[in-house]
């Protein structure tokens, strides 16, 4: 795969939408669907729970993401991830694995259309509506420098791969240079050596 080939981004089947979690909740702790009012849903994995079902109970909904048990344990001390925090129309980048996409393992440049639970449908700048997809929110990242933003096409980022291979040619163009340089200055040292020869030798006839 080459940087400005016109291959689209990669296709896959639509994730799976859990029945039993975001608007069709059932709590995970009594495992009773009913009391909407009362329902938290993870910001992570959209599990329901009652909070008043929770161990210690809530007073109410929060007014800040929730995040359920089991998510913060999975997080770890290093708290939420980024995408828990990506919502309809911002901009990040969609990772695929290499299983879903072996000719590249590219990462995409997206924005977000439309969320819906652990899913969300993103668009790939440069294509067509039809190349939209529904994809993990998981497999969502923040974007990446401007520097490197720069070195995409049609919103394809580099493999690690062409990533390597870029640095290699940028090292190899700066070493090509740096040389040229020096042997301007050697050139330039050689010149002045031999004007300053002429000097002394013009001295010399004098006497």
């Amino acid at each position: 795969f080459i940087i400005g080939s016109a291959m689209p981004p990669p296709a896959h089947s639509q994730p799976h939408f859990n029945e039993h979690v975001g608007v069709d909740a059932v709590c995970k702790v009594c495992n009773d669907g009913e009391g909407d009012e009362r329902m938290l849903l993870c910001e992570a994995c959209d599990v329901g729970y009652h909070y008043d079902c929770l161990e210690p109970p809530l007073k109410g909904i929060p007014d800040d993401a929730w995040f359920c048990c089991m998510c913060l344990e999975k997080f770890g001390s290093a708290g939420p991830p980024a995408w828990t925090g990506f919502t309809v129309g911002d901009k990040c980048v969609a990772a695929f694995e290499e299983d879903q996409n072996p000719a590249s393992n590219a990462k995409w440049v997206c924005k977000i259309l439309d969320v819906q639970g652990t899913t969300a449908l993103v668009h790939f700048p440069g294509w067509k509506d039809k190349h939209d997809l529904w994809v993990e929110r998981s497999s969502l990242e923040v974007l990446p420098s401007e520097e490197v933003l720069a070195r995409s096409q049609r919103s394809r980022l580099l493999t690690s791969a062409e990533e390597e291979k870029h640095r290699k040619t940028q090292d190899k163009h700066k070493k090509v240079q740096e040389t040229k340089e020096t042997e301007g200055h050697i050139s330039k040292l050689d010149e002045e050596r031999k004007k300053l020869q002429k000097l002394i030798q013009a001295e010399k006839a004098k006497y």
